[in-house]
């Protein structure tokens, strides 16, 4: 579910899911009957409530670029505002950090998501804070992977 703000909003899609299922079922349908909803970690409302988002979702995805643009108020793609943007500030990784708690605690997945991750200084930002799973372009998993192994997490 992207952009989430409450955890309202993922009990609302949860009935909407609900009924979808009941809506294929009685057509005679097939769908996947287990299918996992997770939430898209992407507004600092998200985050500050992550603790009860974890108790509905099966999994967490934080994407990171809207979740610091978001914080900062900072359009990414105005140039006149990039000094602002930063998906390495001590505010966006609190609050990452409080979304990778909660989904530690639910014992639930969470991938940061990052279009960042040809900049060693975030890997390893985030890898330090704790986060095992990055989702980024095809192109940056090798280079990511080698920094990751030559670096110690102590």
């Amino acid at each position: 579910l992207p952009l989430v703000t409450s955890v309202d909003e993922v009990r609302a899609a949860k009935v909407l899911l609900s009924e979808c299922k009941a809506e294929l079922e009685a057509e005679g349908k097939a769908y996947d009957g287990q299918i996992a909803l997770g939430v898209m970690m992407e507004t600092p409302a998200a985050a500050l409530c992550a603790r009860e988002l974890a108790q509905k979702a099966a999994f967490f995805c934080v994407d990171l670029a809207n979740l610091a643009q978001y914080t900062h108020a900072a359009d990414r793609t105005q140039a006149d505002v990039q000094p602002y943007f930063s998906v390495t500030s001590q505010e966006v990784q609190q609050l990452v950090g409080m979304v990778l708690e909660a989904a530690k605690k639910a014992n639930i997945p969470m991938v940061l998501c990052c279009d960042n991750a040809a900049q060693p200084s975030m890997v390893e930002s985030y890898a330090r804070l704790g986060v095992r799973c990055f989702s980024m372009a095809a192109g940056d998993i090798l280079p990511a992977k080698e920094y990751l192994m030559g670096m110690s997490l102590q």
